[in-house]
C-alpha cells in the first residue's frame, strides 16, 4: 500500500518553449563549433612554429586535422538543430 504522491503542477510545454530551447542549444553548438575552430588553428600553428623536429611537426598537423574535424562536427550538428527549427516553424518552405 504505497501511494505515489502528485506531481505540483509545472509549465505547460509549448511549441514556443521548445524552439526556443532549440534555438538557444543551436547557437551554443554554432558558436561553440566556431571558438574550436579558432583555439585549434592557434595552437596548432604554435605548436608547428615550435616544433623541433619532423615527429612534433607531424604532432601539430595531427592536432589541427583532429581539431577541425571535431569543430566541423559539432558546427553541423548546431546547424542540422538549426535547420530542424526552421523546418518546424514553417519557414523554410
Amino acid at each position: 500500500g504505497y501511494t505515489i504522491p502528485q506531481l505540483p503542477p509545472g509549465l505547460t510545454l509549448t511549441q514556443t518553449i521548445v524552439l526556443g530551447i532549440l534555438n538557444s542549444i543551436a547557437n551554443f553548438l554554432i558558436a561553440a563549433g566556431i571558438i574550436l575552430a579558432i583555439i585549434t588553428i592557434v595552437i596548432s600553428g604554435i605548436m608547428f612554429f615550435w616544433a623541433k623536429s619532423d615527429t612534433e611537426a607531424k604532432n601539430a598537423k595531427g592536432w589541427f586535422k583532429n581539431g577541425i574535424i571535431g569543430a566541423f562536427v559539432i558546427l553541423a550538428v548546431g546547424v542540422i538543430i538549426n535547420t530542424i527549427k526552421i523546418i518546424v516553424e514553417g519557414g523554410f518552405f
